[in-house]
């Protein structure tokens, strides 16, 4: 989710807190920035989520109030007199679609008064289906949509009621298409479906096929899948432990993937993103500018999100991790501090990383693009860079072409494994102990990645012991 990870950033000192307000003002307004708003509430649990949330049935005022706080405090500290232009808005969570039609106004108005949101900007709204069994939903969805919501994404994950059920989502599978039926028929310029397989129980191949053809039936301009990887953080861990029988196993995993992958394509969506399958000529603008190797500003609002600043006028790139307690971000917020908990500074090599793993969620790289992130990095780190992916090459993991290199159709599921491979050895042999957010999902299983790492540099090494080592030349790596 992010690089690096959270237990491998510094935690926030005077001075680092200083670097960031720094880099802040160093931005050019025209420059733009990505920003996403986190609602941290649930009405309940999912068995399977390993997120920062708080149980509620509502979203208090007071944290819009604290939204607004926030959002004053980022356009202090920036250095241009302009209102910053916001490329994107993503409203995420929890659950956002908890927020009244008022309180989704206010939001709005906040970023509004701050920032310069640029025209036509795409504005997310994240949906839980159990918002069909509000009454004035129909009502609900024609006022955020009028409000600037022109993309929705809906987490149905899954339309078999024995999953539903099992996994606490809180809702059917009638209900949820139900939902559909409403939102398809509203003014919304992109509507997103996720899915998730894999570590869900109860999960076959059979009802993986129904739930996607219900889905395409009301053909979404994208349907997004995501691996469940089950977490020591969640309730799914336990009950795994206590009877793996219940989840697929690797061999379905496979076929479920294969499935979705196939039936997507065939219905004419084409791969956007390695989980992303969109309607032609579709875009997800948001993720476009969030995961830009070139100058790209996130601005996370909210406790237990990050922001991050790749600019050239910066004294140094940075990644920045916030509080994961809602008093915390309260106490910080209100005497105007930003609720700062963890910040790393990304020098030309860890940038280079990066960039390349974020890249491949593309499922390519361009090679001009490599060429230009290694000027600046150290000879071992373009040498290691250089030894990964000749070997990807060579055991059919990346495909080459003029101008790229591309994941193959075996690369592709082992792409979180392959991309993390790039992460540089600090990050790897760092030992979080006690940390408290070893177990969070932003901290990868670090002893897979070092194994799946060490099995491609030593295969390189022992292929290719005796040939010459150096940076990328002329359209390939040698």
């Amino acid at each position: 989710i992010n690089y690096p990870p959270i237990t491998t950033a510094s935690p926030v000192t005077p001075e680092i807190y200083s670097a960031w307000e720094q880099a802040l003002s160093s931005l050019r307004a025209d420059l733009g920035v990505t920003l996403y708003v986190h609602i941290p509430y649930c009405s309940r649990r999912c068995t399977y989520c390993n997120y920062f949330s708080a149980s509620r049935k509502s979203v208090p005022d007071t944290y819009i109030a604290l939204l607004g706080r926030e959002l004053e405090l980022y356009r202090s500290m920036l250095g241009t007199a302009k209102p910053v232009i916001v490329r994107s808005v993503y409203i995420g969570g929890g659950t956002p679609s908890l927020l009244t039609e008022n309180q989704v106004e206010r939001i709005l108005g906040f970023i509004n008064k701050s920032f310069r949101v640029q025209p036509k900007a795409e504005v997310t709204m994240e949906f839980h289906p159990e918002i069909i069994n509000n009454r004035r939903v129909d009502d609900y969805l024609k006022t955020v949509s009028k409000l600037g919501i022109n993309r929705v994404s809906v987490g149905i994950q899954s339309l078999d009621d024995d999953v539903l059920t099992a996994i606490n989502r809180g809702h059917t599978k009638q209900e949820a298409l139900s939902l559909l039926g409403l939102i398809t028929k509203h003014d919304f310029n992109k509507i997103n479906f996720d899915i998730i397989f894999g570590g869900l129980p109860f999960q076959s191949i059979s009802t993986m096929y129904e739930t996607l053809q219900a889905l395409l039936a009301f053909r979404p301009t994208s349907i997004t899948k995501h691996f469940c990887e089950i977490k020591k953080g969640s309730v799914e861990f336990h009950r795994y432990q206590a009877s793996p029988v219940f989840y697929p196993n690797w061999i379905e995993n496979i076929r479920l993937q294969t499935l979705i992958d196939m039936q997507l394509k065939q219905h004419g969506y084409h791969k956007e993103l390695l989980h992303m399958y969109t309607d032609i000529n579709v875009l997800f603008s948001h993720q476009k500018q969030k995961w830009s190797s070139a100058e790209t500003v996130l601005l996370g609002l909210g406790p237990g999100t990050y922001s991050w600043i790749f600019h050239d006028n910066t004294p140094q790139n940075l990644v920045m991790y916030k509080t994961f307690s809602i008093s915390d971000y309260q106490d910080k917020v209100l005497a105007g501090i930003l609720p700062i908990e963890r910040v790393a500074a990304l020098g030309k090599d860890e940038t280079c990383r990066r960039h390349i793993q974020y890249a491949l969620n593309y499922g390519s790289l361009d090679k001009s693009q490599v060429q230009t992130l290694q000027e600046g990095v150290s000879v071992e780190t373009c040498q290691e860079i250089n030894l990964i992916v000749n070997n990807l090459i060579k055991n059919d993991f990346l495909s080459e072409t003029q101008t790229k290199y591309k994941f193959t159709p075996l690369g592709e599921y082992l792409s979180d494994e392959i991309k993390a491979t790039f992460a540089s050895p600090e990050v790897l042999d760092h030992k979080p102990g006690d940390d408290k957010h070893a177990a969070h999902h932003w901290y990868p299983n670090i002893d897979l990645i070092k194994r799946v790492k060490n099995i491609i540099l030593t295969r390189i090494i022992r292929d290719h012991k005796h040939a010459p080592v150096g940076r990328f030349h002329g359209g390939s790596f040698r």
